[in-house]
């Protein structure tokens, strides 16, 4: 939300009223504020209840009131669990905005002036943030995002002008602080998604490939510029070679060129493209999904992926998937999971059961 703070909240609702009649809903974004997915939610013939219970948030918001309807259910006859946002937490971080919903969260690199470049600041902080979300046991699925014009232009002119100073050592602790954030994203035992606009250049493109979904606009832009200025895409070179496979990491590595969201789609590198306005509606048709999951589930078929991916096909992978799904099906989770699904009902890890 932005810019409602001097405005009444009979005002906002006219508005949306009248959004919602002519379903200009761009225009209605524009004029209060508030997001344009909040806006389409509140289109889509939800229910009465949820209706009020949207305005209420709205209200409360204006009203100063921030620590109630921080995140509401929709609950109509056309969706089954989606989420609307009010607000975020900057407290935590000096680069980052943490926003917490109920079983998401997305994480925003926020230095807009700069692209969202990262220093040993940006690093450590996001290494932090992850962390902490994957030991938060409410959160199923974490968004990365960039404020601003970009999602993240690569490293900072002026860590790369201190590194360019320090010593072979101070440099290989500063690669080792930007390759254990990548590999602590990537390790995640949730779900990531990666939110990709403007730019996604060098460790960018790194934070893409780390995830384990992305999403881009349409006018996305990639690039992995290292060797124009004499450096090697190193650290993140093993997630990058895994995200577009090693044939066309060979022509980007080498050739430095950039290239579109359409040729990163047409790559592999990301899942989806779409308009910069329709960006956040992708991403919680997504996260409808993934929330759905079981949490263990989630993480053990990531280390399974993980355990496939570096494994040829014979016995040992046989009898090593065996065990693995002989495990899971005695977990409390998968019992639930079994139960639920022979009982035709949904699991009590779903919302709302």
């Amino acid at each position: 939300m932005k810019n409602n703070e001097n405005r009444s909240f009979k005002e906002i609702l006219e508005e949306i009223q009248k959004g919602l009649k002519d379903k200009k809903l761009n225009a209605v974004a524009e004029r209060t504020g508030l997001s344009y997915v909040t806006i389409q939610k509140l289109a889509k013939g939800h229910d009465l209840n949820y209706r009020i219970k949207t305005l209420e948030a709205v209200s409360l918001y204006l009203r100063g009131d921030k620590s109630e309807y921080q995140t509401l259910d929709i609950r109509g006859d056309k969706s089954e669990y989606q989420t609307l946002d009010i607000r975020g937490d900057k407290s935590e971080y000096q680069t980052l905005e943490l926003e917490t919903h109920r079983d998401f969260a997305v994480l925003w690199m926020n230095r807009p002036d700069v692209r969202n470049v990262f220093n040993e600041t940006v690093i450590g902080e996001l290494t932090q943030a992850l962390k902490s979300l994957e030991s938060d046991t409410a959160i199923k699925a974490i968004v990365l995002a960039g404020r601003g014009p970009s999602f993240c232009a690569g490293a900072d002119l002026n860590w790369m002008k201190k590194m360019a100073g320090d010593s072979s050592e101070e440099n290989y602790e500063d690669a080792l602080g930007l390759a254990t954030m990548l590999n602590t994203l990537y390790t995640l035992k949730k779900p990531t998604i990666a939110r990709v606009h403007g730019h996604a250049y060098a460790g960018g493109m790194g934070l893409v490939s780390a995830c384990d979904i992305a999403v881009a606009a349409f006018e996305a832009e990639f690039c992995l510029s290292e060797v124009r200025i004499g450096l090697i895409p190193a650290t993140i070179g093993p997630y990058v070679v895994a995200a577009m496979g090693e044939r066309a990491a060979h022509r980007y590595m080498l050739s430095a060129e950039s290239f579109t969201a359409a040729e990163a789609y047409r790559i592999g590198l990301v899942h989806e493209i779409a308009p910069a306005e329709k960006i956040d509606e992708k991403i919680d048709e997504l996260l409808v999904h993934l929330v759905r999951g079981g949490s263990g589930a989630h993480a053990g078929t990531k280390a399974l992926m993980d355990v496939i991916a570096a494994s040829p096909l014979d016995q040992k992978l046989m009898q090593d998937t065996a065990r693995r799904i002989a495990d899971v099906r005695v977990t409390d989770e998968g019992k639930e999971g079994i139960r639920s699904f022979l009982e035709k009902r949904k699991p009590n890890w779903v919302p709302g059961e």
